[in-house]
């Protein structure tokens, strides 16, 4: 069973009167919106309380969570107040118990279970766990350093504020620095947004509530049962009805339920998406049968191929243009010339193989077999790419006729995917060295 290890700082194990019998009042707990405390361990780290486990994490990470839990289809008003109900009935239990005060009071000292419910941990310890001054401490607290139950009280307030938004803890436009939102607690009554102007009729009603849980005075805030009276009167006037513990949480996992039927649809969409991009990028590396092979089996039988033609081609004079040119006038200059040829390989039964510097290598015959067209295919593209080369001109060099060489030659070749990352399709046989050969030797 998953637990959650809580340090117990400034405890060597050997527990003193009052450290017992404060820890045999925690195990005495025994609430559904309070974490369950079965005891303490010993590691050479140190000692640590062993607490339930909220498989869920904490309310602040599920509040941040706008992907698993988006506003629109999960984290409405309804689930919002169901929210801060857990909180206020935990809190109510505990003020009533030996506890008495919990003094952390936080939202990341509220976790979630896998069934959506929010129970409080953190509590009790007191005699282990120091309070610090936070942005969820009440502005009595925060001067003296103590801890009331007026003060979780105020501390609820400014969850609720977290639930509410959706924003960062204490959110306030009109202030962003922590010790400055400290500073002005204590000092101007400082407190988080709330848009009252805006809100309907049945959000009102609790954001008054809201308001009195953070009042300045401590004894003009409710305690938590007139809270959890409040928030049981905003759930039972959503369904026209009281709701039992049990059609609140049957509710919930329904509402989850739907959630996560959204969020797999969504999530699959993406999926598909990204798959087909995949799949698109992978057919402009490779030739489809290839992709599918590659996709099906991971591997591609090497095939040979008893009739083809391969197309070699080179800009004449590369180098000495690359002697007039910037290395970036370079790149425009090939990208410029290769998607013209490119656009032309396009509209021919041809495969365009690769491109190697200014070099340019085109087969047909391959991997799709087409009888004995091959050579009338790469013969009428090589007369395109003549065509296209007699009126091109370069962007940096007006007026510089851009000459190529052309090598064709038709017969036998072996063909097949080299390598595992970055694989390349690659051909093989004296018909490929033939036809490069004519290129490199070619004269105008």
């Amino acid at each position: 069973k998953i637990v959650n290890l809580k340090e117990l700082k400034n405890s060597d194990g050997n527990f003193n009167k009052t450290q017992r019998i404060e820890l045999n009042a925690l195990l005495h707990i025994d609430y559904y919106n309070l974490t369950k405390f079965y005891g303490t361990v010993k590691f050479d780290e140190g000692v640590f309380g062993v607490f339930e486990y909220g498989e869920r994490g904490c309310l602040r990470h599920v509040l941040n969570d706008k992907v698993s839990y988006p506003e629109e289809t999960f984290m409405d008003w309804e689930f919002k107040i169901s929210v801060m109900y857990d909180i206020a009935k935990g809190m109510s239990y505990l003020h009533a118990s030996s506890i008495q005060v919990h003094g952390r009071l936080k939202s990341t000292n509220c976790v979630v279970d896998n069934r959506m419910v929010v129970k409080i941990t953190d509590f009790g310890c007191n005699a282990f766990l120091s309070s610090s001054k936070d942005l969820w401490t009440a502005p009595e607290h925060l001067r003296n350093q103590d801890t009331s139950q007026k003060g979780d009280v105020y501390s609820f307030a400014i969850i609720s504020q977290e639930i509410i938004l959706r924003k960062s803890t204490f959110y306030t436009q009109s202030c962003c620095d922590r010790s400055e939102k400290l500073s002005r607690v204590m000092t101007s009554c400082l407190r988080p947004d709330l848009n009252f102007e805006t809100a309907s009729e049945k959000e009102l009603e609790v954001y008054m509530m809201i308001r009195s849980c953070w009042d300045e005075d401590p004894e003009k805030r409710p305690d938590f049962k007139k809270v959890e009276n409040c928030l049981g009167k905003a759930i039972s006037k959503i369904h026209n009805q009281d709701e039992s513990y049990m059609d609140n949480m049957i509710r919930r996992l329904q509402m989850y339920s739907r959630n996560l039927e959204h969020l797999v649809e969504e999530r699959t969409a993406l999926y598909k998406a990204e798959r087909d991009r995949a799949d698109c990028l992978n057919f402009m590396l490779l030739p489809g049968p290839v992709v599918k092979s590659l996709k099906e089996t991971g591997v591609v039988e090497p095939e040979l191929y008893d009739e083809v033609t391969i197309y070699f081609s080179d800009i004449v004079g590369f180098t000495t243009l690359c002697q007039y040119s910037t290395p970036m006038e370079v790149v425009d200059m090939l990208n410029d010339i290769y998607k013209g040829f490119d656009s032309i390989v396009d509209h021919h039964d041809v495969y365009k193989v690769e491109t190697i510097g200014d070099a340019y290598m085109v087969a047909s015959g391959l991997p799709k077999r087409n009888g004995n067209r091959h050579a009338v295919d790469i013969c009428r593209m090589a007369l395109d790419i003549l065509a296209f080369m007699g009126t091109f001109q370069l962007r940096h060099l007006p007026g510089i006729p851009v000459w190529i060489r052309i090598g064709v030659h038709s017969g036998p070749c072996a063909a097949g995917v080299v390598g595992m990352k970055m694989p390349r399709y690659c051909l093989f046989g004296d018909t490929v060295n033939t036809a490069s050969r004519m290129e490199s030797t070619g004269h105008r």
